[in-house]
């Protein structure tokens, strides 16, 4: 069975997700704090609260920036440990090969009361695209194809042109083959999945532009995680 991902509440997609809504739309809105923060992940921040149109969701404050290195935008919040790097500004759902962003952070499985973590790719188009499960130091442990859902088949995975990883019949790599894509995607440009969703017995790709952002992702991580509350007060 795959990992179990914070991603399927309607109230709270906006900020586990990282589908916040653009600017217009009426599911959640934001105000800027204060601007030209320093002492964060990147200089020049400014701190926004997030607010859903629910009374059930507190506002969220986030800190809010710009790589300058791979000129992404990207937030990290101060109500719980994790963050979202976007796809490039301008890019469309429909644009093809898709972009690739990311969403880090770690939680604490209701069930068992583990933190688990996690840095997982995504597109504007589908969301989350894999699981990558994580350490909370931030080591590789899975990786699996989120699409991926017909029993008795495996999903494959390409990075440029290294050799082609299969997956088990859950669409899941762990262990050294993890690591391995891992260390792909750090150095590579093109991410390439195939899959097989229930009814339809065939594969289906997709193919992703990765933009050199997975070691963003992964100081972003790290950053969350040991980040100083104080960063949010105004």
């Amino acid at each position: 069975m795959k990992p179990y991902i914070p991603c399927f509440s309607a109230l709270l997609v906006f900020t586990l997700c990282g589908c916040i809504p653009e600017s217009g739309q009426s599911s959640s809105s934001s105000s800027t704090v204060s601007s030209g923060l320093q002492g964060g992940f990147r200089e020049g921040e400014s701190l926004v609260v997030l607010r859903a149109n629910s009374d059930a969701i507190p506002p969220t404050p986030a800190r809010v920036g710009r790589d300058s290195n791979t000129n992404r935008a990207y937030r990290y919040f101060g109500n719980r440990h994790g963050g979202e790097i976007d796809t490039p500004t301008g890019q469309t759902a429909v644009s093809n090969p898709q972009y690739v962003g990311w969403i880090v952070g770690c939680h604490v499985d209701q069930m068992t009361d583990q933190k688990k973590c996690h840095i997982n790719p995504r597109s504007d188009l589908s969301g989350a695209i894999m699981i990558n499960r994580v350490s909370a130091a931030g080591k590789t442990l899975l990786w699996c194809v989120i699409k991926h859902d017909f029993p008795g088949r495996s999903a494959r995975v390409r990075v440029d042109s290294h050799t082609v990883i299969t997956t088990d019949y859950e669409g899941c790599v762990s262990g050294g083959t993890a690591r391995l894509l891992t260390n792909q995607i750090r150095q590579g440009s093109t991410l390439l999945l195939e899959y097989v969703e229930w009814p339809y017995d065939y594969g289906r790709q997709s193919e992703y532009k990765l933009g050199g952002t997975r070691i963003l992702a992964e100081e972003l991580f790290r950053f969350s995680r040991d980040r100083s509350p104080t960063l949010f007060s105004n």
